[in-house]
């Protein structure tokens, strides 16, 4: 679920950001100074601990006025094989003018003579500080997600509405279609009449076993009622309370495994239908799956 959150703590440690967008996984990035890396490990799994799915990013950045763990350091005893290589390669080459600050600038520019040294061990305050700035930035950056999951909710529900209705049309048509195709063969055959053929009699056994045999492939009551289980569990899923949800931990692989089986029950169903009206509808509780299924991605 995309979310963002930002804690910032002036004249301290530093700031902390922390910004989520939508996965069907979880995955962590930390983002810290060189001299925090070492709590790179600990900083993933507390992020671990505020969101179950979706790509995390952590920001970390160390304040201006926080102590300086950088230090430079002068490497003596290379300084001071450089200084008799310059002082043997001046006489060597009868070089005039090789005085101590040409040496000096040499020196200075001598490759590892002076160096660069970031801090590594971090002090248990600092460490402390750091948690604190970064717990904060995860507490925003879930009430974003928060508010991002309810309106997610809302959408939902008012989806499940609609198929629920979209469900209810197609239940009564499946109740009116034997005598529908009942009276379309009816029809047909008193057109074949008609037009001087002898339609098959009421003692054609085979005829009526071809019409038995269209009824029940156009029966759709079992699908109906395995759609119905479905948007029911659904529905309890989408509108249980932050307690019922926290118990059940993720839902979003579930809520995703239950619209896969409503589109499985809606297709069956559309392979069944004998009317335009009723391709009609599937055509519409398809599209709301889909978009059900697309919300869903959103749900962590």
């Amino acid at each position: 679920m995309t979310g963002y959150g930002r804690s910032k703590k002036r004249g301290e440690v530093g700031e902390a950001w922390a910004r989520s967008v939508n996965g069907r996984f979880l995955e962590v990035r930390v983002h810290l100074p060189r001299e925090w890396a070492a709590l790179e490990p600990e900083l993933r799994s507390l992020a671990q601990t505020y969101v179950a799915r979706g790509t995390v990013d952590l920001h970390i950045n160390r304040s201006k006025t926080a102590e300086n763990a950088v230090r430079v350091e002068v490497d003596e005893s290379l300084a001071t094989q450089w200084a008799k290589a310059l002082n043997q390669l001046a006489k060597l080459t009868s070089t005039e003018g090789g005085g101590t600050q040409d040496v000096f600038s040499v020196l200075a520019r001598a490759p590892e003579v002076i160096r660069v040294v970031h801090e590594t061990e971090v002090s248990e305050d600092e460490k402390a500080r750091v948690f604190v700035i970064a717990r904060e930035a995860l507490e925003a950056l879930k009430s974003e997600r928060v508010r991002e999951g309810n309106a997610t909710r809302a959408e939902l529900i008012r989806l499940l509405d609609a198929l629920d209705e979209a469900v209810l049309k197609v239940s009564a048509l499946a109740a009116t279609a034997p005598d529908d195709l009942r009276a379309r063969l009816k029809a047909r055959l008193e057109k074949l009449e008609a037009s001087g053929l002898q339609p098959p009699g009421a003692e054609d056994a085979r005829f009526h076993q071809e019409v038995a045999l269209l009824i029940d492939r156009g029966d759709i009551q079992e699908e109906i009622a395995r759609l119905a289980a479905h948007l029911k569990v659904y529905r309890d899923l989408v509108s249980g309370d932050g307690e019922q949800v926290q118990k059940a931990g993720s839902i979003g692989k579930t809520l995703d495994f239950y619209a896969q089986e409503l589109l499985r029950e809606v297709n069956t169903v559309g392979s069944k239908s004998q009317t335009a009206e009723m391709t009609r509808l599937v055509v519409e509780a398809k599209t709301l799956v889909e978009k059900i299924r697309e919300q869903v991605q959103n749900v962590e």
